[in-house]
């Protein structure tokens, strides 16, 4: 994988790759799943042997998954690369990398933009198709410093064993969309604070839609005579895993955002709409929501512009959790 991918990716976009479809990896991986079961039994031998071999291959990859993160988190990139078959594939969100040599181009680069950045890979299942091609799935998770907050994602691989160890042949990994929302769900609750005006701000937080959406509910101003009220939408994009938003508010206002996490805060990148009556056509910004710790935050608004003039960065809004 590349710090992200196989047993281990990261979650991360892939700047310049070729663009092909997940399902091909996935289809590909079935594909030799079936042609090589076919002569599993011959490989193997007797059902005694079946047993004492797959545990001590079963352990043997559980420790190479081990390794891997382990040399993922030291940045240790040659013991990375050994881990690596030469014509390895890793397709992460649609996007596939060929050869070894461009996988861990990838990682390095990942890397240099978050030398901090560490992973854990939990293991689920592992099959056998041949004595020496398996199958392992499960669950990789990154943050961007040890202790950071985590991202999720899943994760299918095939190892064959070459040379006496065990390489990652192919990997698919695919961000597990309510994964994603349960990475903000600990925003649920009722907040309170108030702006730098001194108006006070009110924003009711629950999961929704079985867990696949965070819906916030805003009210700015007195309660009985709100200033402004609004909605908001987290929701997971089905095919990528990423965090998307939606905010519609009462003057007539829209806004769309992107939320990444560096594993302290989250950034929402944000391209707003106003009012039809406001005079203005297009505003952006960059939201910053930085956990302070379990009943606390903070928000700021920060890469601020209306109509392609830069505006001041907002001061710093602390909200606390008044109900969970």
């Amino acid at each position: 994988m590349s710090s992200r991918g196989l047993d281990h990716c990261c979650g991360l976009p892939f700047p310049h790759r070729s663009s092909t479809p997940l399902r091909q990896l996935v289809a590909r991986l079935c594909r030799i799943a079936l042609v090589i079961s076919l002569a599993a039994a011959a490989a193997w031998g007797s059902h005694a042997e079946v047993g004492a071999a797959e545990g001590d291959a079963e352990a043997a990859l559980r420790a190479a998954a081990s390794a891997y993160a382990d040399a993922f988190n030291r940045g240790d990139m040659d013991a990375l690369a050994a881990q690596w078959a030469e014509q390895a594939a890793l397709v992460e969100d649609g996007v596939e990398l060929v050869g070894r040599e461009a996988i861990m181009a990838a990682i390095e680069e990942s890397r240099a933009r978050s030398p901090k950045m560490q992973m854990a890979i939990d293991v689920d299942e592992i099959r056998f198709i041949t004595s020496n091609l398996a199958t392992i799935s499960g669950s990789l998770r990154v943050s961007a410093n040890k202790g950071g907050m985590e991202l999720r994602s899943q994760f299918t691989s095939l190892r064959v064993f070459d040379d006496g160890q065990w390489k990652l042949a192919e990997s698919a990994v695919v961000t597990d969309p309510r994964a994603s929302v349960k990475n903000v769900d600990w925003m649920a609750g009722t907040w309170e604070g108030a702006t730098p005006a001194g108006e006070p701000i009110r924003i009711e937080v629950s999961s929704d839609l079985d867990g696949a959406a965070v819906v916030s509910r805003i009210t700015i101003g007195p309660a009985d005579e709100p200033l402004v009220t609004a909605i908001d939408v987290i929701h997971a994009d089905a095919a990528t895993g990423s965090l998307r938003s939606w905010t519609f508010d009462s003057t007539g206002a829209r806004a769309e955002g992107m939320l990444m996490s560096d594993g302290t805060s989250f950034n929402r990148a944000v391209i707003g709409f106003p009012a039809a009556d406001s005079g203005a056509l297009e505003s952006s910004w960059v939201q910053v929501i930085t956990p302070l710790d379990d009943h606390r935050l903070a928000i700021q608004s920060i890469e601020r512009s209306l109509d392609d003039q830069d505006l001041p960065d907002t001061d710093v809004i602390i909200l606390k959790r008044t109900t969970p």
